[in-house]
């Protein structure tokens, strides 16, 4: 997910902080392949990151890993007819 968030004014912080604000407003309307492709690419900066950095990362990588399995859960709970009425979730459809 690319966020136009950079303003050469903040702290390297602040521009994590908003990043990760923006991704936890944004990523329920993300696609599964768009948070898969996300995922990638943090994991991607994790493997090049050391101390730190990698909790950083993780925290981002657990906002997207957690709304993909939210999506999985509540598709096994339509499955078995303990949610009823929902056609599709947020950011993918049934088809």
């Amino acid at each position: 997910m690319i966020t136009p968030i950079y303003d050469g004014s903040k702290s390297a912080g602040d521009i994590l902080i908003d990043y990760t604000q923006n991704l936890r407003d944004k990523v329920e309307i993300l696609t599964d392949d768009e948070i898969n492709g996300l995922i990638g690419k943090l994991q991607t900066c994790a493997d090049n990151s050391q101390g730190d950095n990698r909790r950083a990362i993780q925290n981002i990588l657990n906002i997207c890993q957690t709304e993909l399995d939210d999506r999985d859960l509540v598709r096994c709970l339509v499955d078995a007819g303990l949610i009823v009425g929902i056609n599709s979730i947020k950011g993918v459809s049934d088809e």
